[in-house]
């Protein structure tokens, strides 16, 4: 058994992830031959009472120590009542495996039938690993969406680059067009109020990279602002447009940004689940390690 340990150990070292699928009856754990009227009585009955192969069950517990492989039980049970009897010999026996990588086909339930048992067996495995040509396939598909994305992000980023900046500048210019007006002129009250608003959010954020989520949040309130103002001169009604514009790029870019995090997100598990799937793939073509 040692030469199959380091047999394994070779094939891990090989690859990132290697996935073992474990039969039990005959393998892990005692078999009996029943007449075929009274098996799923006896193993009804009995099953709890199977001894486990305790060499075999030793070996793979030392396989399972590997940091890369991953194990999983793969079985047959004529009735529902076996299968639970299989659950509770797993975790006496082999609690090593986690319960959620026991796949145990049951025949009272539809899940196999005399005719198809093996077949079944074998088409479970490959289920497996037949979604990789899918995660494949849409691959390109998916680079499409990146490089749509990248493109509108840039194209938004370099209004916003443009906008904002001329939005201050017009402001600015502004204020200090009316710094010797009446206080309580209508530009005056309302550029006053627009330089203190930008001048307290740009001073509490870095100006080096600065965090888009604030700027926007200060974009929302200048809208606010806008739309509360009543008396409207040509000079105001100017700004007013801009920040129209502004709140537009600004908005755009903050659902690219939301995008992104769900996008990120897709293409991480897409190219996660790539990854597991090729490796299962290469795997059980050069090794075929199912016991």
């Amino acid at each position: 058994m040692s030469k199959f340990v380091n047999e394994i150990k070779e094939i891990c070292k090989k690859n990132k992830k290697v996935d073992m699928y474990i039969d039990m009856d005959g393998t892990i754990a005692e078999y009996h031959l029943y007449n075929p009227e009274e098996i799923s009585r006896k193993m009804e009955e009995e099953y709890l009472k199977n001894e486990p192969l305790k060499n075999v069950i030793d070996v793979l517990e030392e396989i399972s120590k590997i940091n890369n492989i991953e194990m999983y039980i793969l079985s047959l049970s004529k009735t529902k009542k076996i299968t639970e009897k299989k659950k509770i010999w797993l975790k006496k026996y082999v609690p090593f495996i986690k319960e959620e990588n026991w796949i145990i086909l049951t025949k009272e339930i539809g899940e196999y039938s005399n005719e198809n048992r093996n077949e079944i067996k074998g088409k479970k495995l490959n289920s497996y690993l037949s979604s990789v040509s899918y995660l494949i396939s849409i691959q390109p598909e998916i680079r499409k969406i990146y490089d749509d994305y990248n493109s509108y992000s840039n194209k938004f980023l370099l209004e916003w680059n443009e906008l904002w900046p001329a939005y201050q500048q017009d402001v600015a210019l502004n204020y200090n067009r009316i710094i010797n007006m009446p206080m309580m002129s209508s530009e005056k009250v309302y550029y006053s109020i627009l330089t203190n608003l930008i001048t307290v959010a740009l001073n509490a954020i870095p100006s080096v990279n600065p965090q888009f989520s604030r700027l926007h949040n200060l974009i929302l309130v200048i809208k606010q602002f806008d739309s509360s103002v009543v008396k409207r001169t040509p000079a105001i009604i100017k700004t007013h447009f801009l920040a129209g514009k502004v709140f537009v790029i600004a908005e755009q870019i903050n659902a690219m940004k939301e995008y992104s995090k769900n996008f990120a997100a897709y293409a991480n598990n897409i190219e996660a689940s790539v990854e597991k799937f090729e490796q299962a793939v290469e795997f059980f073509k050069k090794n075929k390690i199912v016991l």
